[in-house]
């Protein structure tokens, strides 16, 4: 029987945990985005710099960066996640500027997003026809985190139904209804 010291068996288990990180990192970054791209029905995740126009000249680095995106060779659409701070007024208005944009040079057909379901509708909201009140309930939305960057951009461009949720009803009605009670119960 040989019996270690608690160093040797401490130095032991560090290199075995870091060769294990070493085998995970190779096979996700590596191997996996080649399986990615012959299993079928899997949408291979495409590099930033692939691709070129969208990552690095249409999108201002202060508004933004996009680091990956998904491509669907069936539909050739390209989907392109946005990371945000949720509650966060300034970054909600930068997603709001990113959409715009791509709007503009590419035509968004829809905005999906989390945290909703079915088509949202925000026509009660860009109907609003006084403009300085119209801003200051916008802003007052933004900034108490009750209003999101894709909807604060659906309203400034009259795209009422743009934005489609991609929640199961069911499971956001009851999580919206435990939001609620969170709120009221935000003093205690």
């Amino acid at each position: 029987m040989i019996k270690f010291n608690k160093k040797t068996q401490i130095t032991s288990f560090k290199k075995h945990i870091a060769v294990f990180t070493v085998i995970c990192f190779i096979f996700t970054t590596v191997v996996g985005q080649g399986y990615a791209g012959i299993i079928p029905g899997v949408v291979p995740v495409v590099n930033s710099a692939a691709l070129g126009e969208i990552a690095n000249k249409v999108i201002p680095f202060n508004i933004g960066k996009i680091t990956d995106a998904l491509y669907s060779g069936k539909s050739g659409s390209i989907v392109i996640n946005i990371q945000d701070l949720h509650s966060h007024a300034e970054t909600q208005k930068n997603i709001s500027t990113i959409l715009e944009i791509l709007d503009k040079k590419y035509g968004l057909e829809r905005v999906y997003v989390e945290g909703a379901y079915g088509e949202v509708n925000t026509k009660w909201l860009s109907g609003v026809k006084d403009k300085k009140i119209k801003e200051e309930i916008l802003n007052n939305m933004l900034e108490s985190g009750r209003l999101t960057g894709s909807e604060y951009y659906a309203v400034e461009s009259g795209r009422e139904r743009v934005i489609e949720g991609i929640e199961d009803k069911k499971i956001y009605v009851d999580n919206l209804k435990r939001l609620n009670e969170i709120y009221k119960k935000k003093q205690e």
